[in-house]
């Protein structure tokens, strides 16, 4: 009984899964995106980064000033 059981249930979790990835792949041929929005650069980024290269602001501070994460800082001067 146990078995039917576990079966049954197998079965139904490789249905969502397929259902999961058929949705998934209908929803990208219409256009809709997933994941976050990528963040716009303010406008006094290049002001700051120039400032950062010459050694006059750490990392931390220039993200700071541009009310980003330092992470997202780094990504953006290491393209």
């Amino acid at each position: 009984m146990i078995q039917i059981f576990s079966y049954v249930a197998q079965t139904e979790r490789d249905m969502n899964i397929q259902r999961t990835t058929e949705g998934i792949a209908a929803a990208k041929a219409r256009g809709v995106q997933f994941g976050r929005k990528p963040l716009v650069k303010p406008k006094e980024f290049e002001l700051v980064k120039c400032k950062w290269e010459e050694g006059k602001l750490s990392e931390r501070e220039a993200a700071q000033q541009l009310g980003v994460s330092r992470p997202t800082f780094h990504k953006w001067t290491h393209k």
